[in-house]
């Protein structure tokens, strides 16, 4: 019977160590998007291989550390700042990469840089009506003071970040491609 006991204790020992492992992974990987992981990851890829500032995917391993070690559910207004940089900058240097590769400036259509950075992709990029709206409209949320109450909690900000991330990689295949037909 001695054994008979051992094994059973043995045995409910390991459920047990098993139980909280598993509870120790999912808690872990609680809030992880497998797919906008790998949208990311392109995205660092495509910023490195253009020739962009590795700032970009330096700002976005930020994003993700903050949102991987802060346990509040309220975002700070420095990481929506950065959000709002990220977008505005890479939207401006995408433009003004593509006008140094045509070699023109980019036209003055707009109130704003990033106005006239959106405006020089929508017609170089060939973006669609309802791409262009969107990029705009998104931007103008995160630019808003309404912006503020929109991305700050960590659900609102995370998919503020997804939204910038699968914006930013579709404009970057459409840059790529563009740069690769006129080779």
């Amino acid at each position: 019977h001695g054994e008979l006991l051992f094994k059973k204790i043995r045995s409910l020992v390991q459920t047990k160590i098993l139980n909280q492992s598993y509870e120790k992974v999912k808690q872990e990987i609680k809030g992880i998007n497998l797919e906008i992981n790998q949208d990311k990851r392109a995205v660092s890829e495509k910023v490195l291989f253009l020739g962009f500032d590795e700032k970009y995917t330096n700002l976005l391993n930020e994003i993700d550390l903050y949102f991987n070690t802060n346990t509040s559910d309220v975002v700070n207004s420095g990481m929506i700042n950065n959000l709002r940089v990220f977008m505005n900058d890479i939207v401006i240097d995408i433009a003004s990469k593509l006008a140094d590769y045509n070699s023109i400036e980019i036209p003055k259509t707009a109130d704003t840089p990033i106005g006239n950075a959106r405006n020089y992709l929508k017609k170089e990029l060939k973006l669609s009506d309802n791409e262009h709206k969107f990029l705009n409209d998104f931007i103008a949320i995160l630019h808003s003071e309404g912006g503020h109450a929109f991305t700050s909690t960590k659900e609102y900000f995370r998919l503020s970040r997804n939204i910038a991330i699968e914006i930013v990689l579709l404009i970057l295949s459409k840059y790529e491609k563009i740069i690769n037909m006129k080779k």
